[in-house]
């Protein structure tokens, strides 16, 4: 038995027709080019400010003591560090963490106001004072002197925190806090002082670049 197969040409068909670009400016897809309906592509440091804020402090949700320590300890060696956005969030939930711990180590008769912007009480001497400008208002780059010295605590005490969790042979020394205030927290605060009487006077000025005093 033989079986003939009669084998035809294939049928050409007609090539489709190439993508338009439609008369408002937005391409047709598969490729979307820019237009009214283009979005830009997300990024995590466009987020509002208060959303990052939530985001960085619901890293310290944990019930455990030993986990908020780690926590804040990979959030000072690490994430604060990935941008600015994020470096000023981790600030605030850092400063606002250990505050209580730093003003406890204020030797008297030495006062303390770590914070260029806090709202000073009608009967504080400084409430005479006049605000501070915008541009000082970058907490990453903060008129205060003693700013700094919180920083440097917060950064020894949350290494000191996590060490102390991960054996118990690790013990807190004395003098670990002791430099900085026998020494920074007295000079730092003086400085500011000076320079909310000077500025209250007008004769100190503090320049553009938010950490020089004239």
């Amino acid at each position: 038995m033989v079986i003939i197969l009669d084998e035809k040409p294939p049928r050409m068909l007609p090539a489709p027709p190439p993508y338009s670009v439609d008369p408002d400016g937005a391409s047709l897809p598969p490729f979307p080019g820019p237009g009214p309906f283009s979005r830009p592509v997300a990024t995590f440091a466009a987020l509002p400010p208060h959303i990052l804020l939530y985001i960085v402090h619901q890293t310290l949700s944990q019930r455990r003591v030993e986990r908020q320590r780690k926590a804040l300890y990979w959030m000072t060696i690490s994430l604060r560090l990935v941008n600015r956005a994020m470096f000023v969030a981790c600030m605030h939930v850092l400063r606002s963490t250990y505050l209580p711990a730093y003003t406890s180590l204020i030797k008297q008769p030495y006062s303390s106001d770590p914070f260029p912007l806090s709202s000073a009480s009608p009967s504080s001497p400084s409430a005479s004072y006049p605000p501070a400008p915008p541009y000082l208002a970058s907490p990453s780059d903060s008129v205060q002197r003693e700013t700094q010295v919180l920083d440097l605590f917060l950064a020894a005490k949350v290494r000191e925190d996590v060490w102390a969790d991960d054996t118990e042979l690790h013990l807190e020394r004395e003098e670990a806090f002791q430099d900085l205030f026998d020494l920074l927290q007295p000079r730092a605060r003086l400085e500011d002082l000076v320079r909310q009487v000077g500025v209250a006077a007008g004769v100190v000025s503090v320049s553009t670049s938010g950490n020089a005093i004239v």
